[in-house]
């Protein structure tokens, strides 16, 4: 893996040293809860900035992603240490739960990406360029009957062929879309992917979608055979009919 350092961290490595400073500050003041509290909102900034820091060093998507889980700790411990610092000064508790409520701070925690992620009914992958598997939600692991610690690190499209018949799939200029139907005919999944970008567009892997349409084919399937039925009866009529004007004759 190779490492960068893009613009923006400058900016991220000057917030994590102020802040850091800051702590080292605060600590000669610890006589209050209050104090103790605001020192909980520094410290949860730092993690934070690390956390971004060192997500934005790597160019690999596993890296990056597995970083952003130390933003998230961050994010959570700044916002709830901050919240109940506010509490303590009766003169901010008003001005905080305002601006929370009218600007949505609390949005800005991604506290609730994993919930969001696993609670997604359509199968959801996300890989590498080289279309290497680093993070499924459960509804991909029921597609493939497979844990998702087995997914991690397997090759995608791989994994497809011992399952799927891809023959109405197609794989072209770094994409996926198509249609996946399992070797035992009973299961449909439309497949499509989108390019994961970072903040200067750069190409860093894959997100992999398999939306399951079995419950749709299948009507799609009746339709047809009753269409057909009645195109059948519809002839069977036509014939008689000419028979009968044949005898008539």
């Amino acid at each position: 893996m190779d490492l960068q350092f893009p613009d923006i961290n400058y900016l991220y490595l000057l917030a994590l040293v102020t802040s850091l400073a800051l702590a080292l500050f605060t600590h000669s003041l610890v006589k209050s809860s209050g104090i103790r509290l605001w020192l909980t909102v520094i410290y949860g900034f730092s993690l934070w900035t690390l956390g971004e820091l060192l997500a934005n060093s790597g160019t690999t998507l596993a890296w990056q992603l597995g970083f952003q889980r130390l933003v998230h700790a961050g994010v959570l411990v700044s916002v709830t240490g901050w919240l109940l610092f506010a509490d303590q000064s009766q003169d901010s508790a008003i001005i905080v739960t305002f601006a929370t409520h009218q600007f949505q701070f609390l949005t800005l925690a991604p506290v609730a990406r994993d919930q969001v992620f696993d609670s997604i009914s359509t199968s959801v992958a996300i890989t590498n360029n080289q279309w290497r598997i680093t993070d499924v939600n459960p509804a991909f692991c029921i597609a493939f009957d497979v844990e998702a610690t087995m997914l991690i690190g397997c090759h995608l499209p791989t994994l497809i062929s011992e399952k799927y018949d891809r023959r109405e799939a197609e794989m072209a200029s770094g994409s996926l879309h198509g249609r996946l139907v399992t070797n035992d005919g009973m299961r449909h999944f439309d497949v499509s992917s989108l390019p994961v970008l970072d903040n200067r567009r750069k190409q860093l892997g894959h997100l992999v979608m398999l939306q399951d349409v079995t419950l749709v084919q299948k009507a799609l399937q009746e339709i047809d055979r009753l269409a057909k039925e009645n195109s059948q009866g519809e002839e069977t009529v036509s014939e008689r009919q000419l028979k009968l004007l044949d005898n008539g004759g």
